[in-house]
C-alpha cells in the first residue's frame, strides 16, 4: 500500500484559557493579553494522545493510543460533541458551555479504508459495542497501517481518520478556540473561529444494521 499525505479536523476539549496546557500536564503558555497559544495547546494535545495516552474507545482496546480526527469540521463537530452531550451536558449538574481547541494536522503514512466495509459490517458503527472495530484495529496495527479511514458513528457521510501513531510527517496547521454551548431546551450549539451550527448526532448504526 502506497503512502498518502493528509490534512484532517481535531477537535478537543481542553478548557480556555487557564487550563489548555495544565490539563495535559504541561506548563502553561501565553501570548500579550494573558490567550493560551492554540498551536502549542494544540501540539500538546495531539502529544499527549500520541505519546502514550491508553484508554479504551472505539478503536482502541486500551493497549495502544488513537488520535481521532475528521475529513471535516462537521463531522468531528458531531464526534466529540456526542461525548460532550453524554458525558457533560446530559447529567443534573451541568455547565453551560464546555470550550475546546479544533485544529488542523497533516500527516503522511500508510492508511486503510474501512469506508466502503460498513454496508456489510454495520458493527463499524455500533453505538456502544467496539469489539469488532478492536479486532480491526489491532490487526492493521500489526500490518504496520499508520491510520485508518473509518466511516462516522455520529454523522451520516461522515468519514473519520484514526491515527495509530506519529508519523514522519506530522504537522498542526491552523489552530481556533471553540465551544459547545447548552442552550432552551436542550438545544447544543458548536461555535469557533471557523464554524457556527447546531449539534447534530445522527444513527448511523441504524441505517445499515440488519432488520
Amino acid at each position: 500500500m502506497a503512502a498518502s499525505r493528509e490534512t484532517t479536523v481535531r477537535i478537543a476539549l481542553a478548557p480556555m484559557p487557564v487550563n489548555a496546557l495544565s490539563s495535559y500536564g504541561l506548563p502553561g503558555s501565553s501570548q500579550a493579553g494573558g490567550s493560551v497559544d492554540l498551536m502549542t495547546a494544540a501540539f500538546s494535545n495531539a502529544e499527549y494522545v500520541l505519546g502514550g495516552s491508553k484508554s479504551a474507545s472505539r478503536y482502541s482496546n486500551g493497549e495502544w493510543p488513537v488520535l481521532y480526527t475528521a475529513t471535516s469540521v462537521d463531522t468531528a463537530v458531531s464526534e466529540k460533541g456526542y461525548w460532550v452531550y453524554t458525558s457533560i451536558f446530559s447529567k443534573s449538574a451541568r455547565p453551560t458551555e464546555v470550550e475546546c481547541i479544533e485544529y488542523q494536522v497533516t500527516f503522511e503514512g500508510v492508511g486503510l479504508s474501512l469506508v466502503n466495509a460498513v454496508a456489510d459490517k454495520p458493527e463499524l458503527v455500533h453505538p456502544t459495542d467496539y469489539s469488532y472495530c478492536w479486532r480491526v484495529a489491532k490487526e492493521a496495527r500489526e500490518k504496520n497501517i499508520d491510520f485508518l479511514f473509518a466511516p462516522s458513528a455520529r454523522r451520516k457521510g461522515g468519514v473519520n481518520v484514526n491515527l495509530f501513531r506519529k508519523t514522519a510527517v506530522f504537522e498542526i496547521g491552523s489552530c481556533a478556540a471553540g465551544s459547545f454551548l447548552l442552550g432552551d431546551g436542550g438545544v447544543i450549539k458548536y461555535i469557533s473561529n471557523s464554524t457556527r451550527c447546531d449539534l447534530v448526532i445522527d444513527d448511523v448504526f441504524s441505517l445499515f444494521s440488519k432488520n
